[in-house]
């Protein structure tokens, strides 16, 4: 089991085998404490951003939602993402996995207190079904998880899967439209030139060339060094593949190994350089 830092500061539980793939995202914890994905980009043909961890735990693993069923945590806890955690569960199996009820008298799920007896009933596609009445309610409590048994339906049992499927583990992000920092294409022949200061991007103009729109940016950003303001040193993006980066004129290939960057090659070409990438990537995650 690993964990990844969510944005605020919270950690999120996840296998060893699906970490990597995980951690290269930015994920945010929503009102209902899920933790969703906070940047933009497309995987597998559709759009990551807001998209859940445990979803994309489920997809990774190659796993399709069965019909009528959605994503449970076993323990209720959306942190724990880890694969013995998550189960494909139906909505009825999802609402008896729950807590109890302020209001709950007797202390145990589906028990109630009719006088000096006890009623079991369960919740079944939203309605109340009758289990009997009872002189204790232990007895009563009985009934309920005898009936819940014979009527919860989960999928997968992680240990039943003999083989673990990976998805293809490439997430396009948007295109960079120039190697330059600060500065982006707006039409076949003209760029801008913007600088970030705190959280407001200040315009600085539109140029004919690239170079000259670079220039702007770093003339802007030496005056508001003088001035003391700071503004962050982004690292030059040199390709638009994850893990991969131009020295010289070749494309160097590199994964992070618990914390520490591993180097795979030197290749001719930027998609030979992502394709060694990603063949490290699915050998770490089948492993």
């Amino acid at each position: 089991m690993r964990r990844i830092r969510a944005i605020n500061g919270r950690y999120i539980k996840v296998s060893d085998c699906d970490y990597e793939f995980l951690r290269q995202f930015r994920w945010m914890e929503g009102s209902q404490g899920y933790f969703r994905c906070s940047q933009k980009g497309l995987w597998l043909g559709a759009q990551i951003n807001n998209k859940r961890i445990h979803q994309f735990v489920m997809l990774l693993n190659g796993l399709e939602y069965p019909e009528g069923m959605s994503i449970d945590h076993v323990d209720r806890d959306p942190s724990n993402n880890t694969h013995e955690n998550l189960r494909f569960a139906t909505l009825s199996s999802q609402n008896w996995n729950t807590g109890l009820r302020k209001d709950n008298t007797s202390r145990l799920k589906g028990v109630h207190a009719d006088g000096n007896k006890w009623i079991a009933s369960i919740g079944l596609d939203g309605k109340q079904k009758y289990l009997g009445t009872y002189k204790t309610k232990e007895a009563a409590y009985a009934a309920y998880m005898l009936a819940r048994a014979k009527l919860e339906k989960y999928e997968p049992i992680w240990g039943d899967l003999k083989l673990k499927r990976c998805a293809d583990l490439e997430v396009t992000r948007r295109v960079k439209t120039s190697r330059f920092v600060g500065v982006h294409k707006i039409s076949n022949k003209k760029w801008v030139a913007q600088i970030g200061i705190g959280k407001n991007r200040t315009y600085l103009g539109v140029f004919e060339i690239e170079e000259q729109a670079s220039e702007a940016y770093q003339k802007a950003k030496q005056e508001l060094d003088i001035m003391g303001v700071v503004i962050p040193n982004l690292k030059l993006q040199t390709s638009k593949y994850p893990g991969v980066n131009k020295v010289g004129k070749r494309w160097r290939a590199k994964i992070r190994i618990n914390n520490h960057q591993t180097h795979i090659g030197y290749f001719n070409t930027e998609e030979e350089a992502s394709e060694a990438y990603q063949t490290v990537k699915r050998e770490l995650c089948l492993n």
